[in-house]
């Protein structure tokens, strides 16, 4: 099961450590039947449970409801918190004032829902809460995942400041990553102006994926071409992973002369780039009309082992045959297969709360 937490980064002072000790724990509740008003799952606690107690899997279809406590605190002066979280499709929010148990707040979010829906300062991954800190609320979340994995339900309440700070951590890291991509773009379209050599043209179209790919994965990308339909973007995303997959193995076919020194190798390339091209088409369809990525995802670890065993499979067999500097695309092809390799492992161990970590590490290897 995924951990359920909620964190408040620490600021100077003691009466902060205190509130942050006093919110936790989160109560989770499924939804009942026929029962989705927020009142009702506000005036009955006695159905929700501490998971770290009582532990169970939660289903990728099911609706789930939170509740959070936050106390009074006359230590602080009124001030705005962010409640934060990761990969969710849907978030409802109702903010509850519990001297009056009437709702003062009620919000949406997540990565499915149309931007017109997102309260202004709201984001697709958190909310912007103002609280006065000398009333208690209770705060009340729906949860309703659709992508096929089981919810990651991992919330995050911290003050505006430390979570400006920790985005732009963020924002820096995939800023370098997608500037060092650009740079060599850049170069290798000069390379190919001034030389024509083709295999230029399959590293440009190799590396303009990734640096697409990673785009498309931040909800910038979202927000500015699809913020009304955001399913069809996150569902567009991995048309770009794929098409540097086919433009990698055509470097390979154009760079070794695959179809003169292994007329087998060369169908076996011709095929798998075949198969990329149906399960992409497959898959775009599918996890566009029923938002199911779960499958898609497990199919990746199929053509992810056939990936890797050809490319060893080809390098073992050509290495005598192949000059000095062909034999370095032996090399790149390694760093490709490792990359692969570690995806689909970290996919297998941690299904989606992978992508927090592969996203990255994923710009870096194909960057580097």
């Amino acid at each position: 099961m995924s951990s359920i937490f909620l964190f408040v980064v620490s600021i100077k002072g003691s009466a902060k450590t205190e509130r942050a000790t006093q919110i936790s724990p989160i109560l989770i509740a499924h939804e009942h039947l026929n029962e989705d008003s927020p009142l009702f799952y506000y005036h009955n606690k006695s159905i929700f449970q501490n998971p770290q107690v009582k532990p169970e899997q939660y289903n990728a279809k099911g609706i789930y409801w939170l509740r959070i406590n936050i106390p009074a605190s006359n230590d602080l002066k009124r001030k705005t918190y962010i409640l934060s979280f990761n990969n969710l499709t849907y978030v409802d929010l109702t903010l509850i004032d519990d001297r009056t148990s009437a709702a003062i707040e009620n919000r949406k979010s997540g990565l499915f829902r149309p931007l017109k829906e997102i309260s202004p300062g709201d984001d697709r991954n958190h909310f912007t809460l103002e609280l006065d800190v000398s009333k208690t609320y209770t705060c009340l979340l729906k949860i309703k995942h659709s992508k096929g994995y089981s919810p990651q339900l991992d919330f995050y309440i911290e003050d505006q400041l430390s979570y400006l700070k920790r985005k732009q951590k963020e924002s820096n890291t995939y800023a370098f990553l997608e500037g060092a991509i650009i740079v060599m773009l850049l170069y290798i379209a000069l390379a190919w102006l001034v030389s024509h050599y083709r295999p230029y043209i399959w590293i440009f179209t190799f590396l303009m994926a990734v640096g697409i790919y990673s785009f498309t994965l931040q909800k910038d990308f979202i927000d500015l071409f699809f913020p009304e339909n955001p399913r069809l973007g996150w569902t567009i995303a991995p048309l770009f992973y794929r098409l540097g997959t086919i433009s990698f193995y055509l470097l390979l076919l154009d760079f070794l002369n695959l179809k003169k020194l292994s007329s087998k190798f060369y169908k076996l390339a011709i095929l798998i780039c075949l198969l990329v091209i149906s399960f992409a088409v497959f898959s775009f369809i599918y996890c566009y009309t029923t938002s199911n990525y779960f499958l898609s995802n497990r199919i990746n670890f199929i053509l992810g082992a056939i990936h890797i065993a050809y490319l060893s499979t080809l390098f073992i067999y050509l290495w005598k045959k192949v000059d000095e500097p062909q034999r370095f695309l032996a090399y790149g092809a390694t760093c490709f297969s490792l990359g692969i390799g570690l995806i689909v492992i970290l996919l297998i161990k941690m299904d989606e709360k992978s992508l927090l970590i592969s996203r990255p590490r994923f710009n870096y290897l194909y960057s580097a």
